[in-house]
């Protein structure tokens, strides 16, 4: 979802780009990182019985939470954007309906 629907979304909602592609890089990375971190801290601090492991569970948390407010941030960025449609068309519906370009 992270990595597609910033690409998808722009386009569904007439909307020329994202609001930022470094926020979307900076989302990716965080929630990406964070998930590994915890994956990783869990196999050790269930397998191996390591304590210092689940003092790694609140930061890859925070880490994945941060991702995921980047992340709504962008998408209200883009939703913000103004249409591609000027505002005739927008109303009307139609594009290229009604004058003429010599007229």
């Amino acid at each position: 979802v992270f990595t597609v629907a910033p690409r998808m979304i722009p386009a569904f909602l007439a909307r020329k780009k994202l609001f930022s592609e470094k926020i979307m890089l900076l989302a990716l990375l965080s929630t990406n990182t964070g998930c590994v971190m915890r994956v990783c801290s869990e196999i050790i601090a269930y397998g191996h019985n390591a304590s210092w492991a689940w003092l790694l569970l609140p930061l890859s948390a925070t880490l994945e939470l941060l991702g995921v407010l980047l992340f709504t941030t962008n998408m209200i960025g883009t939703f913000r954007q103004p249409h591609l449609l000027d505002p005739e068309s927008a109303n009307t519906g139609m594009r290229g309906c009604g004058k003429r370009a010599d007229s």
